[in-house]
């Protein structure tokens, strides 16, 4: 093979350098077939996130068989692929290098270089996982590629000594990255911390100065439950119907995930922007939920419990003080267990929530949005940076295992550069 012969998609290996040179995968690399006869290990392992991790064989969690006779024994070295299902999610990573022995499906391709440097091999493919070149292979109703199909992908050799020192420099200028992507998701969850802190710390201090007052003492109607009628797909012609699924983490609405009921079985359950609506049952009973001020016509869901405050001030301080730790304590002390976790709008109406003046509630709030503006700003400063981070990691695997980029040359690392084009110090 020749660089022309290369599939569409590996735009940056038009021009290789010309000790290099081109093969198949399965001129350079052996299919795993190595059957757990007998159950003798229960190594178990699996792909996520474009790593080998091990797997409680004993774990309820996934779909696992009732014997691992069929599966594969890898080793150190071997590569993986997962090549099933490729017309479906284009954004998981599909190849791994193992890093111990143990068992994966037969489900999916293993192989192990022969005539190869492992590493380099698990880079290289990587880089093609990376330019989605797996997406516009396989074939059949599940558009997946068998061992057979997947031992004519092209494989980029270096001369041995430079597939060495290729790996060598991407285990260390990735490893270098990925502590630089951590350290953003860990600034990440402190910033989102910081806001429960600031919250817990406004409330307790406002129970030395203002009576918590229950709930039902806020409200201008009586909690109520939601339609209990099935909700359909969603129709224009009909009521937008809240369930907690159309809630993301931090209590946004999510647009594009909605379904609705006619009019005639909404009556009555109608809401309006301001509304509170309540967790009362399942893993998020006691999650506080606002109807936005862009959704004026709605209706909500039977296991939903909604509450109305005398105007938009009281509700959002008391959207606020269902945010903090004392109330998620509470909930978790009062929440009745049958078969799931429960709350019912009787319970939730007891809840004591501090009732300063109107005047200190638009206070509150007006800091508090104030402390929630200036961490957004952040976040979307800390996710931008990790979106550059994770596309520099993929241009740097791109580049070395094609000798764009000279892996013997000294300077600052890829990731030094990083820190030092962004500013950012976490």
């Amino acid at each position: 093979m020749n660089s022309s012969q290369l599939p569409r998609e590996l735009g940056w290996v038009e021009k290789l350098p010309q000790r290099y040179r081109v093969a198949r995968l399965g001129s350079v690399a052996n299919p795993v077939k190595q059957r757990n006869i007998g159950n003798r290990n229960t190594d178990l392992l699996s792909l996520s996130y474009g790593n080998i991790i091990s797997k409680d064989i004993e774990s309820v969690d996934g779909l696992l068989p009732e014997s691992f006779e069929t599966y594969n024994t890898v080793e150190p070295g071997d590569v993986v692929f997962r090549l099933t299902d490729l017309q479906n999610d284009k954004r998981s990573l599909r190849t791994g290098l193992v890093k111990q022995s143990g068992i994966i499906t037969s489900a999916y391709v293993s192989v192990r270089p022969v005539a190869i440097e492992a590493r380099y091999l698990a880079y290289f493919m990587r880089a093609m996982d990376l330019a989605k070149v797996f997406y516009s292979l396989g074939g059949g109703l599940r558009q997946s590629l068998n061992y057979a199909e997947a031992k004519l992908l092209p494989v980029v050799l270096p001369p041995e000594g430079e597939q060495r020192a290729i790996a060598d420099y991407l285990d260390r200028e990735t490893a270098e990255i990925d502590a630089f992507i951590a350290d953003l998701d860990d600034y990440s969850t402190l910033l989102s911390h910081r806001l429960d802190a600031e919250r817990d710390r406004t409330f307790l201090a406002l129970l030395d100065s203002s009576n918590p007052v229950p709930l039902k003492r806020w409200l201008k109607i009586p909690l109520s439950y939601g339609a209990t009628a099935a909700a359909n797909h969603f129709d224009p012609g009909e009521v937008r119907y809240l369930r907690i699924t159309d809630f993301g983490a931090e209590g946004d609405l999510r647009p594009e995930v909605a379904t609705s009921l006619p009019y005639e079985a909404a009556a009555g359950y109608m809401t309006a922007p301001g509304d509170i609506l309540l967790a009362r049952s399942g893993a998020t009973v006691g999650k506080a939920f606002m109807v936005p001020d862009s959704l004026p016509e709605a209706c909500f869901a039977g296991y939903l419990v909604r509450a109305r405050c005398q105007n938009r001030v009281e509700a959002s301080f008391v959207w606020h003080a269902l945010q903090t730790t004392k109330y998620k304590d509470w909930i978790a002390a009062n929440a009745t267990v049958a078969t799931i976790q429960n709350v019912s709008a009787q319970k939730f109406g007891t809840y004591r929530i501090p009732r300063p003046s109107l005047a200190k509630q638009s206070e509150v709030i007006e800091e508090l949005d104030r402390v929630q503006k200036n961490i957004d700003a952040s976040q979307a400063l800390s996710a931008e940076a990790r979106t550059l981070a994770v596309e520099r990691r993929a241009a740097l695997i791109s580049a070395a295992v094609t000798g764009q980029i000279d892996v013997t040359a000294q300077g600052m690392s890829a990731a030094e550069q990083l820190r030092d084009e962004l500013e950012v110090h976490v």
